[in-house]
């Protein structure tokens, strides 16, 4: 089963109460949010590729987009996206592809959720969860 799992060390808390009268400051820069995905069993067709940390790297219809730089383990970059419905249901969820809309595809989650969901991905994309 492969999992997206938000890193702990980009997850945000809530900011503390500031004293009456005052007005809390902003960071200069939030951090990009970072996923972590992992497996307890690696395939080495499948999830052995999309092992990795993911880092948010823009959006695609509406959703955050992640990416993952290329590793030794697998030389390409990898993008984690969400495709909306404008194609058909059974092109719409969460994907792991080459690229944003892309030809090459690994897996695929058809839930709309905010954020790529932690289970329900079918590796490869066309196989039963």
């Amino acid at each position: 089963t492969a999992r997206c799992i938000p890193s702990p060390a980009t997850m945000s808390k809530r900011p503390a109460a500031s004293p009456a009268g005052q007005v809390p400051k902003k960071p200069a820069t939030a951090s990009p949010k970072v996923l972590v995905v992992s497996s307890t069993y690696l395939d080495k067709q499948g999830i052995e590729t999309l092992v990795g940390e993911y880092v948010e790297s823009g959006n695609n219809h509406g959703k955050k987009v992640f990416k993952r730089a290329p590793t030794s383990a697998s030389p390409q970059a990898i993008s984690l996206y969400y495709w909306d419905g404008r194609d058909g249901p059974e092109s719409s969820g969460w994907w792991f592809g080459q690229s944003v809309g892309g030809e090459q595809v690994w897996a695929r989650c058809e839930k709309a959720d905010v954020v790529p969901p932690a289970q329900g991905w079918r590796i490869p994309w066309d196989r039963d969860v």
